[in-house]
Parts: C-alpha cells; structure tokens; sequence
C-alpha cells in the first residue's frame, strides 16, 4: 500500500494517537452548541485531532481547532490542493498539520 497516499506537513503525527472528530451535515442547533463547545473546551495539551474537515460543522471546529495548540490530521477525500489556507500553512510552519490524500 505503500504510495497510494500523498501528504505534506508533520509526518510524525500518523504515528500518533488520534480522535476523530466527525459531523453529519445536517445538525440541530443544540448539537452544533455542543461541538463549538467542544471545540473551545478541550484541553490544548497534547491532542491529536483527525477528520476530513470538509463539511461546514467540521471547517468551523477546525478554525477553532487552529487557534489552539492542537495537532491536526487532515484526511482529504480528493487530491492534496495546489494552495493551502494561510492559517493550515502557519499550522503546517509549526509541525501542528499533517494532511493527507489518496
């Protein structure tokens, strides 16, 4: 299986223990109170945090996700992108974002 995967940033977080984070794209309010809590509240030690990060819950957990200390695995369901947000490349600058794509 070996190069089926592309990926750039901290290689070192794929051998790490992960949480996934995951979230339907349809929510009732209470639970998308709930993950914004989640997301702020957790603790910025020395998580690891995994999720494709594309439907809109799950972008707006990572924005906070990105303000914290968090190590971040992003699992792109489409090729790596040609140019990434400022804010993953600041992430990616400071070893905190592995991103990954078939």
């Amino acid at each position: 299986m070996a190069g089926i995967f592309e990926s750039f940033g901290n290689g070192c977080l794929s051998q790490r223990s992960k949480t996934g984070f995951y979230a339907s794209a349809y929510l009732q309010s209470d639970v998308i109170m709930r993950c914004y809590d989640w997301a702020t509240g957790v603790s910025n030690g020395d998580w690891c945090i995994v999720s494709g990060f594309s439907l809109p819950m799950e972008r707006a957990v990572l924005h906070f996700l990105l303000k914290g200390s968090f190590l971040i695995v992003v699992v792109l369901v489409r090729r790596l992108y040609q140019i990434f947000p400022e804010e993953w490349r600041s992430a990616m600058d400071r070893g905190r974002m592995l991103i990954v794509s078939t």
